[in-house]
């Protein structure tokens, strides 16, 4: 993780509470998932109703108080715009999401899950620059997905015809065993390959399937976002999103299976260009996006009390 100074920039310390998350996730997971709060002299309560921010998400639909800042939080394929036109009551004044477009009726910051969601677990997006180690690989594919999504159940059927592929997951299960997300990674590691299909395509919608598989050394099949070469190396990765069909794409997979060469110039390059993290996604931006948040709550409070 990157260094960025702590910076105290208010006498008292703001309480900032989460509303609406997936189950199980807690305060604390919460700060796990963003250190840099601590950084900004920021408490993470349960308190919603005497909280100063309030941080909420797509699941659930549980009152909000009106007095404290709202900023809209989603990993999912969820944009600012979506969620003013299913909630329009409900307003916010910032919103973080993997979206990469601009909004006129509320500050966004683009922060796509992959970038925190490994943090809780010990994994920084900052592991992804460290060096590629080719090692031999006995398992040939898996498939990690716990959600039923026909369309990429399909490919992965299709490609079971070349080759099986290992699903540990609950989504077409063929092993005896579940692997949890503490297990991902060392599990992953035995494989040369691993199908990384979103549930949906989205402009910006990347989740951690992706950096699972580089975390783990696997070469990723990757569906979804269709600029996810923005900010992965397109030589690193097989896009499956440049394929017409999965024909086209199962002999592909097959061939670099078959063909050493290509496939370790694959599994050598880095997944970031330039092997560097985004400018938009180090922990400095990030730091900066919540203070502008921190700050304009400051002077709230300040011209209340005035």
């Amino acid at each position: 993780m990157e260094i960025v100074p702590k910076v105290n920039i208010m006498n008292a310390r703001l309480r900032l509470a989460i509303s609406r998350f997936w189950q199980g996730c807690t305060p604390e997971l919460f700060a796990q998932r963003h250190p840099e709060l601590s950084l900004l002299d920021a408490d993470i309560v349960d308190d919603v109703a005497n909280a100063d921010v309030i941080v909420y998400s797509v699941f659930g639909d549980n009152p909000l108080p009106t007095g404290p800042k709202k900023v809209f939080y989603s990993g999912e394929n969820v944009t600012p715009l979506m969620q003013v036109k299913r909630r329009p009551f409900e307003k916010f004044e910032y919103a973080l999401t993997f979206s990469r477009k601009t909004y006129d009726f509320t500050i966004h910051k683009r922060l796509p899950n992959y970038c925190v969601a490994g943090r809780h677990l010990g994994y920084e997006l900052n592991d992804l620059t460290a060096p590629r180690i080719v090692d031999d690989r006995s398992r040939f594919c898996c498939f990690l997905h716990g959600n039923s999504v026909p369309f990429r159940e399909n490919f992965v059927r299709q490609l079971s015809k070349y080759k099986r592929v290992d699903c540990p997951g609950r989504s077409l299960n063929n092993m005896d065993l579940v692997v949890s997300k503490s297990q991902t990674i060392s599990f992953l590691a035995q494989y040369k390959f691993m199908v990384c299909f979103e549930n949906e395509r989205g402009d910006g919608y990347v989740t951690e399937k992706i950096v699972n598989a580089y975390r783990a050394g696997c070469v990723p099949i990757y569906w979804g976002d269709p600029l996810v070469v923005a900010d992965f190396h397109p030589g690193s990765m097989i896009n499956a999103n440049s394929f017409s069909d999965f024909d086209q794409l199962v002999s592909y997979v097959a061939w670099l299976d078959q063909n050493a060469v290509a496939y370790r110039s694959l599994r050598s390059c880095p997944p970031l260009f330039g092997n560097q993290i985004p400018p938009d996604l180090t922990v400095a931006a990030i730091t900066t996006f919540w203070r502008r948040i921190f700050e304009s709550c400051t002077r709230r409070e300040q011209t209340r009390e005035s």
